[in-house]
């Protein structure tokens, strides 16, 4: 859609802003902020919804490659220094995304697209959903997230098998007998994960998920590949290739390209498995 305006964000201030954080604050549905080069440190979070027509996007500026820093105190947890979505109809294009203090990306509202970023080094996973659908992530290279010491704690101690280059959670509101759909990982670069490229989780929710695509990725050098674990049902996984020779240390005990139950009606096509374990 025609946008509405073009807000630039630079450092060096020759744009409108020199905070990513304060142009995603004063923006409107349509507008799309532009992001120069350059390190922007600490969280930086969604409120205002964009729509359907008009969605708001944060995007890196032409020829440049923006970097987004959560945590000058990495890996030290601080929740506050991630991005959080708890908006809709948003659009994140073109970013590095690294060291933050919780989950690279984590999406609170549904209508979101994630593309054309490189997802890398955070302390827990590279993005976790919770509970939402109608997500679009796309041509992004997501990897080494939970695998620096220190980061993925779990039970105080480390565990990096609980970390994933992408995880879809049905356990953080509960149950509300709805199941998840629309969501779509398509085009990507997954892996270097000690524990999964991709984990649904839906534990306790016989309806979790339903209806998942997933198409054309690069899963590579992970614990797991896809854990379909918990209620993920009636999905499509077609076209990718899953290729293991190696895989960070992890506390992982059953390794294996993809892993499945509690799941019903998922159809595997056309994909390609290498393994040299």
């Amino acid at each position: 859609p025609a946008n509405l305006r073009v807000i630039v964000v630079s450092l060096d201030g020759s744009g409108d802003y020199s905070s990513i954080q304060e142009a995603i604050d004063n923006s409107e549905p349509g507008d799309t902020i532009l992001v120069k080069n350059g390190t922007y440190t600490g969280g930086v979070r969604f409120t205002k919804s964009g729509t359907k027509d008009k969605p708001i996007t944060l995007m890196a500026y032409s020829g440049h490659k923006p970097v987004i820093l959560g945590n000058l105190n990495y890996p030290k947890y601080d929740a506050t220094k991630r991005i959080t979505v708890d908006a809709s109809w948003i659009i994140i294009d073109g970013f590095e995304i690294k060291n933050s203090g919780e989950n690279g990306i984590r999406i609170n509202k549904p209508h979101v697209t994630i593309r054309n970023n490189w997802i890398h080094h955070n302390k827990f996973n590279g993005i976790y959903v919770a509970n939402v659908g109608d997500i679009l992530i796309e041509n992004n290279t997501i990897e080494y997230n939970g695998t620096d010491p220190e980061t993925c704690i779990n039970n105080g101690s480390f565990s990096p098998r609980h970390c994933h280059a992408i995880y879809f959670s049905h356990k953080t509101t509960g149950c509300t007998g709805n199941p998840v759909i629309g969501l779509t990982v398509r085009n990507n670069a997954l892996g270097n994960q000690a524990g999964a490229a991709i984990q649904w989780n839906g534990d306790d929710c016989p309806n979790a998920f339903d209806g998942a695509l997933v198409e054309n990725n690069l899963i590579v050098d992970s614990a797991r590949g896809l854990n379909l674990v918990h209620n993920l049902n009636n999905s499509l996984i077609i076209n990718n290739t899953f290729s293991i020779t190696s895989y960070p240390e992890t506390n992982e005990t059953s390794k294996t390209l993809i892993k499945m139950y509690n799941s019903t009606g998922n159809v595997f096509q056309n994909n390609t498995f290498h393994t040299t374990l």
